[in-house]
């Protein structure tokens, strides 16, 4: 890495849930390089003004601190720029860092964000709201919703989420499009998916590739609780495509409907929309991300 090119942390705070140490390790070690600025993240969606402010000053590298979330803030504004991203994770599951194989501590994630080859990695969009790891309607969504408004993080806190949303979640029923083929599903959940899992190495796209122009749609059908558990257990040893309730399409786009409006989750973040509509896509803005080990 150059030494005279500055370069921008942009860091949340309130992410994940990294003890002190880790967070005083992170300063220590990004103190290490003098051109580096330091900039804390104070609202949803602060990450994508800071990162545009970077584009816009010139900036060649900016590194996001956090969990999905803040990468799809700082990467929403670096898409179709010259503008590198790295990641050093510190979110409750770091999905799109795991799948890139990203270091998890701190100081070797640092020494990665700055240091690593940039590849340029696809920007999907679901209702034009950029993702670049996960999105999807049904379960995940709903847990992401019920997730978000808990005081604590983390994968306990993550898991019994979801034993409790399991017993009072109802399954949309939905008309899902793609290429010359119409379905119609109540499905469990549906996940869009550019990189492999969700986070906390839970596999839904064990075949998913963030950089080949596709998207992989996981539908998974109603199951009984018996069999809950080794979908569980699919998910988490890599062999989820190929339980008989899990159908993997891929493509370049995916139109869904409903009857009501529907919840979504993109990166981990729920969100309402507006309409009974999903549009699903590759978008032509790829982000240049700096995961590659130069080893």
């Amino acid at each position: 890495m150059q030494g005279s090119a500055e370069i921008w942390f942009i860091i949340n705070a309130f992410s994940g849930h990294k003890k002190a140490k880790d967070r005083a390790d992170l300063l220590v070690e990004i103190n290490k390089y003098p051109n580096s600025k330091i900039i804390y993240t104070e609202y949803a969606g602060h990450a994508t003004e800071i990162a545009k402010n970077a584009v816009n000053q010139g900036i060649e590298r900016v590194i996001a601190v956090g969990g999905d979330g803040t990468i799809n803030e700082v990467g929403s504004a670096l898409r179709g720029t010259k503008t590198v991203m790295g990641i050093v994770p510190m979110g409750s599951g770091n999905g799109l860092a795991r799948h890139l194989n990203l270091p998890l501590k701190t100081v070797q994630s640092v020494d990665r964000a700055l240091n690593g080859k940039a590849f340029e990695i696809d920007t999907c969009t679901i209702n034009e709201i950029p993702f670049f790891c996960t999105a999807g309607v049904g379960f995940d969504a709903f847990v992401a919703e019920n997730f978000s408004k808990k005081s604590k993080r983390g994968f306990i806190t993550y898991i019994i989420t979801s034993i409790q949303s399991f017993f009072v979640f109802k399954p949309p029923l939905l008309d899902i499009k793609f290429e010359q083929s119409n379905q119609r599903h109540e499905p469990f959940a549906v996940t869009f998916a550019n990189a492999s899992q969700y986070g906390n190495n839970a596999t839904v796209a064990p075949e998913s590739e963030i950089n080949d122009g596709l998207i992989d749609m996981v539908i998974l059908k109603p199951f009984s609780v018996f069999a809950s558990l080794l979908i569980a257990w699919r998910l988490f040893n890599g062999s989820f495509s190929k339980s008989k309730h899990v159908q993997t399409i891929k493509g370049e786009a995916f139109n869904l409907s409903a009857k009501e409006k529907l919840l979504i989750h993109y990166d981990g973040e729920p969100k309402w929309l507006n309409t009974n509509e999903i549009i699903v896509k590759i978008d032509d803005t790829p982000v240049k991300d700096l995961s590659l080990s130069d080893a």
